[in-house]
């Protein structure tokens, strides 16, 4: 890091001497000195008031193999959506190493948050594309930067793993040339989904309590979404890539009586993006999927949307029923705390926002009948408390969803009883 910081102060103090080789030869050396002492006044100046850099160091590789002469994509997360930066090609040994200004994102997003545009704190981050030199393997990296400060210098180490396929690859037959990206469409709404859901049996029941803490009391309360992308023929789920700040605190208390289903869902700001690779035929796209805001105060026990429960359910705890007064309690289960969970849940893409971009031909066939979810990390604290009747075991089961190129937990209890 300061050995980058240093080549561009270095790099400046050479235009400088330059200016006053040119100036002595014209005006003599008082002339020239003075010259010299303006120019690095002025130079120190810009430096420490606008230089926000951001240090990359990004490796492309596949199967565990770097990729030589991969095409690498920078993109930054604005308050606007995503914005194309500019591409570079890695090495013979996979890696490229660049620096970036990046002040004026960051400044796009205090003024943001200054002018309450939305409900959340946001915070910039990076995403990097990359495409193997014959266009035919792409993958996606994303890293948050949880900065609002307009002066620093940022390092980051990306490791983008070309995990898709691209479709009707091959197109050059040879090493493709490094070109930019379009963003041809983009589209965003609120949406009510599912956040977490309890069914009892008929000799069961419970109640879950869903907190969200306000993130300036607890930092610990930060949270980060993933991004969802594709290239054309499968989901996959990317992150941490956006982290926010929550404004205000919210506690809900769902109570599910026995041969019952229970709901937390809460309005979500989802965004879809389709992005084109120019001069290029066929044509490559990016598909993103990821969550702009969230509405606290919304979180409520209604039902929200969802899609397909494809996947299984996995085995937590066994107990044995005593009743259903409140001393009768068998325990208190943290969703955290479940094994294999580590702090992310799932939140599902609507199956209706799918088919409404598909109508409009913004989404392939393949992608829009694929069902697709964005993930959280660490998002809120949630708990389940579990009865069961006297004379029954009662299993409780969480539910891990099998999509086609990724598993991801979500916060779906059960419970399920048997007789003694």
């Amino acid at each position: 890091m300061k050995r980058s910081v240093l080549a561009s102060l270095t790099w400046r103090v050479l235009e400088i001497l330059l200016w006053v080789n040119a100036v002595l030869r014209r005006h003599g050396a008082r002339v020239a000195a003075l010259t010299a002492l303006l120019l690095l006044a002025a130079s120190l100046y810009q430096f420490s008031t606008e230089a926000s850099l951001l240090i990359l160091e990004i490796e492309v590789f596949k199967d565990g193999l770097p990729q030589p002469n991969s095409l690498v994509y920078l993109f930054a997360y604005t308050p606007d959506g995503m914005r194309f930066l500019r591409g570079v090609r890695v090495d013979g040994r996979g890696l490229a190493s660049l620096t970036l200004p990046f002040g004026d994102v960051i400044g796009e997003w205090v003024e943001a948050n200054r002018e309450g545009r939305f409900k959340c704190r946001g915070y910039p981050s990076i995403v990097v594309a990359a495409l193997d030199q014959e266009l035919r393997y792409g993958g996606v990296s994303a890293k948050p930067i949880e900065t609002l400060s307009p002066q620093g210098i940022f390092y980051l180490r990306v490791r983008v793993n070309l995990t898709q396929g691209v479709p009707d690859a091959n197109r050059t037959g040879g090493v493709s040339p490094l070109l930019d990206w379009d963003l041809i469409y983009a589209h965003e709404e609120w949406r009510r989904v599912n956040i977490a859901k309890l069914t009892t049996d008929a000799h069961s029941e419970g109640f879950f309590i869903v907190y969200i803490i306000e993130s300036v009391m607890s930092k610990s309360a930060v949270f980060s979404w993933g991004l969802t992308f594709s290239f054309g023929h499968v989901w996959e789920i990317n992150g941490p890539f956006n982290s926010m700040d929550t404004l205000t605190s919210k506690e809900l208390l769902g109570v599910v009586d026995s041969n019952q289903v229970g709901y937390a869902s809460m309005r979500l700001l989802f965004r879809f993006e389709r992005w084109r690779l120019k001069g290029v035929e066929p044509p490559i796209y990016q598909y993103w999927f990821y969550i702009r805001d969230m509405d606290v105060c919304s979180l409520d026990t209604v039902q929200g949307e969802d899609n397909e429960m494809t996947g299984e359910w996995q085995f937590y705890k066994n107990y044995t029923g005593k009743g259903f007064d409140a001393e009768d309690i068998l325990d208190i289960i943290w969703y955290d705390t479940v094994q294999g969970v580590d702090g992310k849940l799932r939140v599902a893409v609507p199956v209706a926002l799918q088919s409404w971009l598909a109508s409009l031909n913004h989404l392939p066939p393949r992608l829009a009948e694929t069902s697709v979810d964005v993930g959280a990390y660490k998002a809120m604290a949630i708990m389940f408390h579990v009865w069961a009747e006297e004379g029954y075991y009662v299993d409780v089961d969480w539910y891990l969803f099998e999509r086609t190129s990724y598993s991801w937990p979500g916060a779906y209890m059960r419970f399920k009883t048997t007789p003694v």
